[in-house]
This record gives C-alpha cells, sequence and structure tokens, in this order.
C-alpha cells in the first residue's frame, strides 16, 4: 500500500512552544486488497485540522475515509486535548 501525506501549518510560531497555532493535513493510501479470494483496489483518505486555542489546550477535527473490497467506511471524530 502507498501512502501519501501533504501538512500545512498556519499562523505565527509561538515563542513559548515553538508551534504554529493550526495546522492541516491530509492524507491518501491505496493498494490491493483481498478477501473471499477476490483482489480489488483498497483506498483510505484522511483529513485533520488541529488548533492550538491556548498553549495547552488544542482542538482536533478529523474525517476518515476508507473503502475495502466489501464495505466504505465514514468517519468524523473531534476532541480537546489538554498537555501539561
Amino acid at each position: 500500500m502507498g501512502l501519501l501525506t501533504a501538512a500545512k501549518t498556519f499562523g505565527r510560531i509561538d515563542d513559548a512552544t515553538g508551534n504554529r497555532p493550526a495546522e492541516l493535513r491530509l492524507q491518501y493510501g491505496g493498494g490491493y486488497g483481498t478477501e473471499e479470494r477476490s483482489r480489488r483496489p483498497v483506498h483510505t483518505g484522511r483529513a485533520t485540522f488541529v488548533w492550538r486555542l491556548l498553549d495547552n489546550l488544542a482542538l482536533r477535527v478529523e474525517g476518515l475515509y476508507m473503502m475495502t473490497p466489501f464495505y466504505t467506511s465514514r468517519q468524523a471524530s473531534g476532541g480537546l486535548s489538554l498537555s501539561y
């Protein structure tokens, strides 16, 4: 399976953390999968956005798409993380 990732950060670098306040990451993977003697293409795509609200608080939103020989899956998730 091959994997391709592109990432971009936004905003000014924070002097305290060295991080930028926002990051967007796009990822695509493709290859072949086998189920019940069937060899077909499989694909996966993911988009992630992270927004650092404070030095130790970040909001993450993510979408995921997967296609295998016998099913397709779509997911969306989000979270708030606190670092200390």
